[in-house]
């Protein structure tokens, strides 16, 4: 899913996405966008709910262990350089939750995904996605299938995901992929996920294959 997409997006403490799907980008990389005091709210969501009042001192103790890395590694140290094991001081800003060397020819993948992606415009791949997933659906319902996406744009994306009923979803996947036309199973279902690199005519070629199937 593409988080920028999503209505949770602006009011995410901490939104972050993966490259590898929908930004095209041969990399494995996460992306995150730290918002300051993030935290500090989330903790205080976590721990009051509405209802508990805790003093100061109580409240930055909580935040203090909120802000304990899960994971840790040199780069989140206060002195990443000097590589003393015997000491462990997370670095005052966000870096404490870097782990280790980042993945420099995932960054380089990345920046050149996103510079073609804006070069199409952001809004114009999401219509066409919206497009090509609406046709899917109209397609598959005609096969007797039962899409589970919403048919209102406003409610979906450009996945469609279907079940055919009397047939086993993760054997309709297979079989789809056997004959090129690259899907996903999804627990008894079939996830569908064109893009801006498909157009029209290949939704109907899909079509006609899985009538093949049917």
């Amino acid at each position: 899913m593409s988080t920028t997409a999503s209505p949770l997006a602006p009011r995410a403490d901490f939104p972050a996405l993966a490259d590898h799907n929908y930004l095209n980008s041969a990399s494995i990389s996460i992306m995150a966008k730290p918002v300051r005091e993030a935290m500090e709210r989330l903790t205080r969501r976590i721990l009051h709910a509405g209802t508990v009042s805790l003093d100061e001192e109580a409240e930055v103790q909580a935040l203090e262990i909120a802000r304990e890395p899960v994971f840790v590694g040199w780069r989140g140290t206060a002195d990443m350089w000097g590589f003393d094991a015997t000491e462990l001081t997370y670095a005052p800003s966000l870096r404490r939750f870097e782990f280790s060397t980042m993945s420099y020819m995932s960054g380089y993948g990345l920046g050149e995904a996103l510079r073609y992606v804006h070069s199409l415009g952001v809004k114009s791949i999401f219509d066409h996605d919206l497009g090509l997933a609406g046709q899917l659906i109209e397609g598959l319902e005609r096969l007797g299938a039962r899409a589970l996406t919403p048919r209102e744009p406003s409610r979906r994306s450009g996945i469609v995901t279907a079940r055919f009923p009397g047939r086993n979803g993760e054997k309709m996947a297979a079989e789809l992929n056997r004959r090129k036309v690259v899907v996903s199973p999804r627990f008894g279902s079939t996830r569908f996920s064109p893009h801006f690199f498909n157009g029209s005519d290949e939704i109907e070629q899909a079509l006609s294959v899985l009538a093949g199937i049917l």
